[in-house]
């Protein structure tokens, strides 16, 4: 009885030591970057960009962890305003939906990683062709427990 007891035991102690590491949340809290919001987390520059765009505002859309960045540059090009992640000139989604939208013509511009094959097939067969520019690039990022020796050896 004891040993059955021992055996039910070891999927629930699993979980609960699995539930007790620290992980980081890959989610981004949208509403914390929404442009021109008393307190939010963009970053701003020192200086008054030389871009100021007034009439004719480029729909934007693009990839969730993307938002942070093209906020940024919302907030230092737009005009001040309320731009709801979800239903203004700039919006927020996943790469697939945000190549669908400017695929549709719903958006002028997106902030995502490069299309798929099934993405850059999709907008040829719409007569359409992407115009590319390359920001940023793709890098492994580790994080490591605390604990971990090799970690603190490293630093």
């Amino acid at each position: 009885m004891g040993i059955a007891l021992l055996i039910a035991s070891i999927k629930p102690i699993q979980h609960y030591y699995k539930m007790s590491i620290p992980t980081v949340d890959a989610e981004i809290d949208v509403s914390a970057y929404q442009p021109f919001t008393l307190g939010n987390k963009v970053i701003k520059p020192d200086t008054k960009a030389s871009l100021q765009l007034t009439e004719s505002l480029p729909r934007l859309d693009g990839a969730t962890a993307m938002y942070p960045l093209y906020a940024a540059f919302v907030e230092a090009t737009y005009p001040k305003g309320d731009y709801q992640p979800d239903t203004s000139r700039v919006q927020v989604s996943r790469t697939p939906e945000a190549y669908q939208n400017l695929i549709a013509g719903d958006v002028d511009l997106i902030f995502a990683a490069a299309p798929s094959t099934s993405q850059e097939w999709q907008a040829e067969k719409e007569g359409l062709t992407f115009d590319m520019t390359p920001i940023g690039r793709e890098a492994f990022v580790f994080f490591v427990h605390h604990k971990n020796s090799v970690a603190r050896l490293s630093r």
